[in-house]
């Protein structure tokens, strides 16, 4: 039921099996709301996993998704146990989500020994390029080793047409998903839509 909930284009993105996603897309396309019922479901069908969404900053990370994660637990009875000061949300079969910041480089070098299933980086247009490829390659990557898990990067065309977001999502391929072309990133999937690909507009 949560999953139906998606409109087409995020159910194409959910659907990718690719380990390395990225969506590209423009203001109110439905980015953002996507994720709470995407981790939901990952941490419900994953138990005792540990799960992470990314913002550059933590306080921007509770904004976007904490009541979002409330309103869809609370409209389909899932019982959960929730640390605001945490930013934590627990499921009875011990999966975690959890809400953090990359506002120091210290908090994110204390991130390196999680072992995690699924990855989440908000808004990666606004991140700095190199502080978002550490974060990624040196810190998110190797948590997800043991599990197989996902990474999953989302924004807007950035306002620099270089970088790593760039090189991750900058092809002018028409198709609404490709493979990435740069040398160094072959592996990323990206999928693009508009708010004109969103019927809740």
């Amino acid at each position: 039921r949560i999953i139906e909930e998606l409109f087409d284009r995020q159910k194409t993105f959910w659907a990718d099996p690719s380990k390395r996603k990225a969506v590209l897309g423009s203001r109110r396309a439905g980015k953002t709301e996507m994720w709470a019922r995407i981790l939901t479901v990952v941490a419900m069908q994953n138990p005792r996993t540990l799960s992470r969404i990314w913002s550059h900053a933590r306080l921007r990370a509770k904004e976007l998704l904490w009541d979002q994660f409330r309103f869809l637990h609370g409209r389909h009875g899932i019982q959960v146990e929730t640390n605001e000061t945490e930013l934590a949300i627990r499921f009875p079969n011990d999966a975690i989500i959890r809400l953090v910041g990359a506002d120091k480089d210290k908090e994110i070098q204390k991130k390196r020994g999680d072992k995690t299933i699924f990855e989440v980086l908000l808004e990666a247009q606004s991140w700095e390029s190199a502080l978002l490829e550490k974060t990624v390659e040196d810190v998110v990557s190797p948590s997800l080793f043991d599990l197989d898990g996902t990474v999953c990067l989302e924004g807007t065309p950035g306002a620099i047409r270089a970088g790593y977001w760039f090189n991750i999502t900058g092809n002018n391929d028409l198709d609404r998903t490709w493979q990435c072309s740069h040398p160094k990133h072959s592996d990323w999937m990206c999928h693009r839509w508009t708010m004109l690909d969103n019927p809740h507009l």
